[in-house]
C-alpha cells in the first residue's frame, strides 16, 4: 500500500509541478528534494545531471545559439526549463529509489505484467552489453584502432536490433495468447 500511495503522490505532484512557472519555486522545491534524499542526495544529483546534460544539452545549446544570434532575452525561460527537468527528474529518480514499481502497479494485473515483461527485457540485454564488453575485453592484447571499434559497436548495434525485433514479437505472440489485445 505504502508504494501505491507514494506513486499516486508522486503523479500528483510532476502534475503540479507541469502547472508551475517560476523560477523561484523550482529553486524551492530543488532544495526540498535534495533535503528529502539526504544521505542519496549527492547520488542522485549526479544521476540527474548526467541525464540533463544528455537530453536537455542540445535543447539549451539551442535556445543558447538563437538568444546570441537573434538577441531575444530568453534566459528566464532557459532557467525554468532546465530547474523543470533537474526537479521531474530528481523527483522520479528519488521515489524509485524508495518504491518497489512492480508492487506499486499490482491494482492493475495488465500494467504489472507489461512492466514484468519490460523490466525482463532490459535485464536481458545489460547482461548482454555486459557480455559484449567481457567479451572484446578478453580477446584484444593492444587498443582497438577507431576502426575496429566502430565495427564492434555496428555489430552490437545490429544484433540488439535483431534481438529486440525478436523478442518484440515473442512479446507479442505472448500478450495475444493471454488473451491482452481482447480486452482492448
Amino acid at each position: 500500500m505504502y508504494d501505491k500511495i507514494i506513486l499516486l503522490l508522486y503523479l500528483c505532484i510532476a502534475i503540479l509541478m507541469i502547472s508551475i512557472h517560476h523560477i523561484a519555486w523550482f529553486a524551492a522545491i530543488a532544495v526540498l528534494l535534495l533535503l528529502l534524499a539526504y544521505s542519496k542526495a549527492w547520488k542522485i544529483t549526479k544521476k540527474t545531471l548526467l541525464a540533463l546534460a544528455l537530453f536537455n544539452g542540445i535543447v539549451t545549446l539551442s535556445y543558447i545559439g538563437m538568444i546570441w544570434i537573434k538577441g531575444w532575452g530568453y534566459w528566464e525561460f532557459i532557467a525554468l526549463f532546465n530547474l523543470r527537468v533537474f526537479d521531474m527528474t530528481f523527483m522520479t529518480l528519488l521515489v524509485f529509489e524508495h518504491i518497489n514499481i512492480i508492487r506499486a502497479l499490482s491494482f492493475c494485473k495488465t500494467l504489472a505484467f507489461l512492466l514484468a515483461a519490460s523490466l525482463s527485457q532490459i535485464e536481458t540485454f545489460r547482461r548482454t552489453y555486459e557480455e559484449f564488453g567481457l567479451t572484446l575485453k578478453s580477446r584484444t592484447i593492444k587498443p582497438l584502432r577507431e576502426r575496429n571499434k566502430r565495427e564492434f559497436l555496428e555489430t552490437m548495434f545490429f544484433y540488439f536490433f535483431k534481438k529486440a525485433h525478436h523478442n518484440s514479437d515473442e512479446l507479442s505472440l505472448s500478450l495475444k495468447a493471454r488473451g491482452f489485445f481482447d480486452r482492448m
